[in-house]
Order: C-alpha cells, then sequence, then structure tokens
C-alpha cells in the first residue's frame, strides 16, 4: 500500500516540511463550518488539528486523480508521526452529502460530531497498522515528508 497526493500543480522529488504546523490549512473543498467543527472534535479525540495541521493523502490512486497531478508521499518518520483514517470514510467531503445544511453555509453541530462519531476514526502510529486494502483518506500527521511525482 501506498500514499499518494494529488496536486494542482508538479512537484518534483522533494523533502518538505508540513507547512500546516506553521500556518494551519484553510480548506477547499470543505465547507468552513465543517473544517472548524471536525478540526475541534479531532483535537478532542487525538490531540491533533487533523483537517487543518495534515497533509492529506489517500492509498487509492484514482481518488488522488480527482485533485491534479498525483505524486507519492513518504512520510520521514519521527516519534511523532500519525495517520488518521476512517475505514468506513472515503473522503470527508461525504460528510455535505450526508447531512443536512440548516442555513446558507451552516451544518449543525451535533450532527457534524454524531457523524464523525459513527465513521470510527482510528489514529495509527505507523503505516503498516493501517489494514492492508484499506482505500480511504488518510489524514498524515507529520513534520517531513518526501514527494515523488509519478
Amino acid at each position: 500500500m501506498k500514499l499518494y497526493r494529488g496536486l494542482s500543480y508538479i512537484n518534483n522529488n522533494n523533502i518538505l516540511e508540513n507547512k500546516f504546523l506553521k500556518e494551519p490549512r484553510v480548506p477547499l473543498h470543505t465547507n468552513i463550518n465543517i473544517h472548524n467543527v471536525a478540526d475541534n472534535w479531532f483535537y478532542n479525540k487525538f490531540g491533533v488539528r487533523a483537517r487543518s495541521e495534515t497533509i492529506f493523502c489517500t492509498t487509492d490512486l484514482h481518488q488522488a486523480l480527482r485533485f491534479g497531478y498525483v505524486h507519492k508521499i513518504v512520510p520521514i518518520e519521527d516519534e511523532g508521526i500519525r495517520f488518521i483514517y476512517s475505514p468506513n470514510v472515503i473522503d470527508l467531503i461525504d460528510i455535505q452529502e450526508d447531512i443536512e445544511e440548516r442555513s446558507e453555509g451552516c451544518y449543525d453541530e451535533k450532527e457534524i460530531v454524531e457523524w464523525l462519531e459513527s465513521k470510527y476514526y482510528c489514529i495509527e502510529k505507523s503505516f503498516k497498522d493501517i489494514p492492508s486494502g484499506f482505500k480511504g483518506e488518510i489524514m498524515l500527521y507529520c513534520k517531513k515528508y518526501e514527494i515523488k511525482e509519478l
């Protein structure tokens, strides 16, 4: 199993720092209300602001292609590395289809939390602890990672 990431540009082989540890991610596709509630939920559950501090990856090459040029991601091992995923979620963006928008761009916090809790999110310290054959989004918390264009 490998980690992939789709980018709107080609990034040649590099070792990169996780810039989101210094300047949190601003969501591109996820509603800001959902992003903030989910970020707090992940922090309370795992101690990581998974929606604003992680590198979004997937084990599914076809899913990565939806976001642009596909790159292979190899985390640089360190003691703080974490892999956050749900065996029941291909992409967290699916939440916007599953829960009802209450008003323009606003979703009910309780419904967001219930959805997240129903998906049985996990956190692992090693990539090898993710079940083989898993296809979906992995939120990679690390300080550095290597990126390789496919």
